[in-house]
Order: C-alpha cells, then sequence, then structure tokens
C-alpha cells in the first residue's frame, strides 16, 4: 500500500525550506556554542559554593607520549571546559583547523539545547609539533557546575624537550591525561531500550514481516521438539548480534577516528548526514526503492542455504549472514541508526547500541521459530503507519543534527512540522476511530496542538521544543523590569575599565554601592538578570543602593587583577561597599536565587545603618 500524500509533501515541504534555514544559519556571527552554558537548577542549597581559581580549575600543559606531542587539559571535578573556546595560534597564526582534538561529550543546555564540552580530560594533538617548532598559545574558557564562569584564559606552551616525531598521533592508554572521556553518559539505558524497541519495529515493516515464517522454517526446519527450535533460533539470533557488534566495532571506530562529534559543529559534516537520512525516509515512504543489485543477493542467499547444513555453527554463520541478506529492506532505517551512532565516537557505545538493536530484530524470530508463524499479527494497512512512523524517526535525526547550524527558531519551526507529520500519521483529522485506534488519534491530537505550538512559538522568536511558548512567558515576565539607566541592555550603568571603577569606588556617599560583575557570554549573568533583578519583590530594596555594572565581556589584566583581588574568578559575583570598604562576608559569588539575594541586601542595608552616626 503506497504511503499517503501527506508523507510524500512533508518531505517536499522539508527539502525546500532548509536551504533557505542553511543560508540563514550562516549569516548568524554569534553561535550560540559560544556562550552556552549548564544553569544549575537547584538553588534552594543555602551554602554557598567555594569556586578554584582559575589555574586550579582548568589545567593545561604539553606532554609526549610514545606517538608523540600532545596538548593535555584536564578540569577539576565539577568543572567543564568549551570545545568550541578552545583555540590555537603558533606565529600569529590561527592552527584551530589543523588539531586534532578528542571527542568532547554533549551537554543539554535548557536555555541553547546541546553544546560540546570536555569534563575530565581532553587531549589535543598536532602534525609536525616538535622541540624546535614555534610555541603554541591556546586560549580556553570553561565554567563550574554551580553556576560560575571563568573570563577566557591563555596559556603558551612549547613542545616537550624530547619532541622529534613527526608521526600521526595515536591514542595512548598507558597515560592518564590520555585516557579516553568517560563512557557512562553516553550509555544511557533509554538509549539502548530505543534501539531494542526500534528493532522490535523494523521486524514489522512490510519487506521483512512476511520474510519471517519463511526465515523461521530455514532455521528450524523439520525439527519437532520445541526446545530444539528455540536452541536453533537463538542461534540464529546469536550469529544476527555478532555480525551487529562488529558492525557497531566499524562504526564506533570510524565516528572515533574522524572525530565525527568533534566535527559536529562543521556544515560539511552534518548536512551530507542529514541528506543520508532524508534520502532513507523518502525511501521509507515509498518515493523510490534502495537494494542490493540481484546477483548479489542471490549468491548471499546461496551462501546462506549451504551454511544451515552445518549444524548449529551452521546456523550461528546463517544468522549472522542474514544481516546482508535482509540489508535491502533495512538499508535505509539501519543508515540512520549508523549516523546516530557514529557521531558519539565511543566504540562500546556503538557495539551497545546495535547490539540491542539486533536482539530486538531477533525476538520476534524466536518467538516465530518457538510458538509458530501463527503468533505473529497479519499484514495489513497498520504495517504502513509503522513504516511511516520510521520514516518521521529518520527526519527528526536529520533535524537533530541540523539543529546544530540551523537558527533556534527555524529548528523550532522544522520541529513543529515535523510533529504534524507525525500527528496525521496517529489519525488527527481523520474521523472518530473506535478501540485502540481512538487513543492514537488522541495521541495525535495532543501530538498538533504541540506542533502548533513550536510554529507560533518559532514565530516569536522561541528555541525550546520542550518549552515552545517560553519567548511568550518571557517577554511578559521581563516587562516590569527596573531600568534606573538609558542602558537598556542593563538595569545599571555600565563599567568598562576599572579606573572608571575606582572613580566611583571614591565618591563618598551614604548610599551602599552594589557592582555587578557581568560578561555577555556569562548565561548565569543573564539569568540572574531575568529571575533575580528584574523581580518585583526585589526592586523596592534595589531602589536603596546605587548600582553599576562592571562588564568583565573582554578583560583586560588590571580587570583581572580586580578581580582576583576581591576572591572572584569570573562572573556572575557581586561586591557590596559600605562607607568605601567592601562588605567583604556579603560578597555573591556565583549564581543565586532571588531569596538568596534579597538575604544578602537586606544585611548590606543593616551594616550601612549601623555605619551611619
Amino acid at each position: 500500500m503506497p504511503m499517503p500524500r501527506f508523507c510524500t509533501r512533508l518531505l517536499c515541504l522539508w527539502t525546500l525550506i532548509l536551504p533557505l534555514f542553511s543560508l540563514s544559519a550562516h549569516a548568524d556571527n554569534t553561535p550560540p556554542s559560544i556562550i552556552q552554558r549548564h544553569l544549575v537548577a537547584d538553588t534552594a542549597t543555602p551554602a554557598t559554593p567555594s569556586f578554584l581559581p582559575p589555574d586550579q580549575a582548568f589545567k593545561v600543559d604539553s606532554a609526549e607520549s610514545e606517538h608523540g606531542p600532545y596538548i593535555a587539559l584536564e578540569a577539576a571535578p565539577g568543572y567543564y571546559l568549551y570545545r568550541d573556546r578552545i583555540h590555537l595560534t603558533q606565529a600569529g597564526q590561527d592552527i584551530t583547523d589543523r588539531a586534532q582534538f578528542s571527542p568532547p561529550q554533549q551537554k543539554d543546555d535548557p536555555a541553547f539545547g546541546l553544546v560540546s564540552v570536555y569534563h575530565d580530560q581532553a587531549r589535543i594533538t598536532l602534525p609536525d609539533w616538535q622541540s624546535n617548532s614555534a610555541p603554541i598559545d591556546i586560549r580556553y574558557q570553561g565554567c563550574a557546575e554551580a553556576g560560575l564562569c571563568y573570563p577566557p584564559m591563555q596559556k603558551t606552551l612549547s613542545a616537550p624537550a624530547s619532541a622529534t616525531s613527526s608521526a600521526p598521533p595515536h591514542p595512548s592508554t598507558t597515560n592518564k591525561v590520555l585516557s579516553a572521556p568517560p563512557i557512562a553518559p553516553a550509555l544511557s539505558p533509554w538509549t539502548l531500550l530505543v534501539l531494542f524497541a526500534a528493532g522490535i519495529g523494523l521486524t514489522f515493516t512490510p519487506c521483512v514481516l512476511p520474510m519471517l515464517p519463511i526465515a523461521c522454517a530455514i532455521v528450524v526446519g523439520r525439527t519437532p521438539s520445541r526446545r530444539q527450535a528455540l536452541g536453533l533460533s537463538l542461534a540464529y539470533v546469536v550469529g544476527m548480534v555478532i555480525a551487529y557488534a562488529l558492525l557497531g566495532l566499524v562504526v564506533g571506530l570510524f565516528g572515533s577516528s574522524l572525530q565525527l562529534q568533534a566535527q559536529l559543529q562543521r556544515a560539511w559534516v552534518l548536512v551530507p548526514m542529514a541528506v543520508a537520512c532524508i534520502v532513507a525516509a523518502g525511501w521509507l515512504f515509498d518515493l523510490y526503492q534502495l537494494r542490493l543489485p540481484l546477483w548479489l543477493s542471490m549468491r548471499m542467499q546461496n551462501a546462506n542455504d549451504r551454511l544451515h547444513q552445518r549444524g548449529l555453527i551452521g546456523t550461528v554463520a546463517t544468522g549472522a549472514l542474514s544481516t546482508l541478506v535482509l540489508s535491502p529492506c533495512l538499508s535505509a532505517p539501519l543508515a540512520g541508526v549508523l549516523v546516530y551512532l557514529s557521531t558519539t565516537g565511543n566504540v562500546v557505545m556503538a557495539m551497545l547500541g546495535l547490539v540491542a538493536l539486533a536482539l530486538g530484530m531477533g525476538t520476534p524470530i524466536i518467538i516465530c521459530c518457538t510458538f509458530g508463524a501463527g503468533l505473529l499479527p497479519r499484514a495489513g494497512a497498520w504495517m504502513t503507519t509503522v513504516k511511516g512512523l520510521f520514516g518521521l524517526m529518520l527526519l527528526g535525526t536529520a533535524l537533530w543534527l541540523l539543529a546544530r547550524i540551523l537558527p533556534p527558531a527555524c529548528t523550532l519551526l522544522l520541529w513543529g512540522i515535523w510533529g504534524l507529520g507525525g500527528a496525521r500519521l496517529l489519525g488527527a483529522g481523520l474521523p472518530p476511530q473506535q478501540g485502540s485506534r481512538a487513543l492514537l488519534q488522541v495521541t495525535g491530537w495532543a501530538v498538533a496542538i504541540w506542533s502548533v505550538a513550536c510554529i507560533a512559538g518559532a514565530a516569536a522568536g522561541g528555541h525550546d521544543p520542550l518549552r515552545p511558548l517560553a519567548s511568550f512567558t518571557a517577554t511578559a515576565t521581563t516587562e516590569p523590569r527596573l531600568r534606573p539607566s538609558s542602558d537598556t541592555a542593563s538595569p545599571w550603568p555600565r563599567i568598562n575599565r576599572i579606573e572608571t571603577l575606582q572613580r566611583v569606588l571614591n565618591d563618598s556617599s551614604s548610599q551602599p554601592l552594589l557592582i555587578d560583575i557581568y560578561a555577555d557570554w556569562c548565561t548565569s549573568c543573564q539569568q540572574m538578570e531575568r529571575t533575580v533583578y528584574a523581580a518585583p519583590e526585589l526592586q523596592p530594596i534595589l531602589s536603596l543602593f546605587r548600582g553599576f555594572r562592571l562588564d568583565v565581556t573582554h578583560p583586560d589584566k588590571k580587570t583581572l587583577e580586580f578581580l582576583r583581588d576581591h576572591g572572584l574568578f569570573g562572573p556572575p559575583g557581586v561586591l557590596f561597599f559600605v562607607e568605601g570598604q567592601e562588605a567583604a562576608d556579603e560578597r555573591i559569588v556565583g549564581e543565586r536565587s532571588r531569596e538568596e539575594v534579597e538575604n544578602h541586601l537586606r544585611a548590606v542595608l543593616n551594616a550601612s545603618r549601623r555605619a551611619q552616626p
């Protein structure tokens, strides 16, 4: 049965919209990944966290392994470095593109989405970096999980004295700094469960399901015993698992060796991978067919028949070969899975992911071989829906890849269009259904409402699919913001030079002074401005202070010295002065809640009253 026309229209609409959005993405000169950081949600903890000095929070040095010199970066526990904020220069030339970075981890920022960061350890290798080479200037920036952004830092490194090898670098497992980043965050049980369910779903596609009884007859043959049938079917699935595990090994090594995860901010990598997913989705929408050449398919089928005649070992080999025999039916959705796993740069993750997929595909085979094909659902119109849902999943994968280079509002719009397709497949817009189809239809209407919210949110400049209407609520919240100055970007006058700040500090006044430490790349500063300083409850007490904002977006030497002298390593932070003297006990370091800031403000006011004669 051909796919409904709306699927074809959906794919065509994507094809027309994506090039326009790609052009607008390149027109954006400030990619959000440069200033992203995680916003800490827990503000109920009353204790004030202590932050490490920059040289203790982030250690950078040059070292050498048996494969050549490298730059080692190490973030202390609770701290992380931004991949996009690491820049290398040598003899005045930018050599960042020549460097090979270890795969970063993906951090989900609630405001900006996924951002590449380094927790714990990272390494950078450069070809032909020898002891007689010019020193390398490395510029880097990081943040603390507890809510503090450090200013950009720079360090000059020379290659180790014994560095003479120009051989291509290779990861070493003998040095602590060279060890791979922890894989625990990538090994999500939910990811494996989704892949297992996807494997079961692949079995019920129109191409594979009719082949299951035939495959079961080939595997079990005329074996009357259920126990023997179970053993042979398990052996068959073990062969499938082995084949997919080897495929996962290749995919993981491929993704790691090419540093695909580190390259996922580059359009030349993202666009071809997304196009592959869109092409695969078009196959599932019956726009065209993808299959192996007939001569190759026949040869593999003949080899499969010969292997089956060799007993249990032959059955295992048959299961392994079946991954190629079924490849014409599974090439499209399997391509999407391979694209996703190759981006992890993690061999173990890629292997376990494809093993979970193979186990899902093998479960119906075990049931069919052991209990008979009568337990399997019959082919029907429902298979068209399953096929369409897999096509939408591939389009979702393409959008997930392109979201890193597309403008956030455009991405949200595409999510809305994507959701409308899913809602239509679930029955939204069709006559009322009965039974289980009625539940699917209700789900489809819920998805349709979410999709409309995404489209409306995109029109208002939104960016978060989980909160598509957040831009409307944010506008309503920030409208009553107190703006004592004419600077519409700040609630206080901005100061960019320490000399100007010193004049403010020397100005004798009985009114307590508030100095807000701020930077444009500090998202905690932006969060505090929206949720703390704009709160109506704080406006009366804030009006009792003289407020100024020290902008450390591009700090010079004097600014860094001032921050260091006052126990600050970066924004956000607030300094209070009473009668020309700092109230050091009430100093605010890092992101704070409205209640905590209010407590500090009241304490400073009480100290100011006591200081007055």
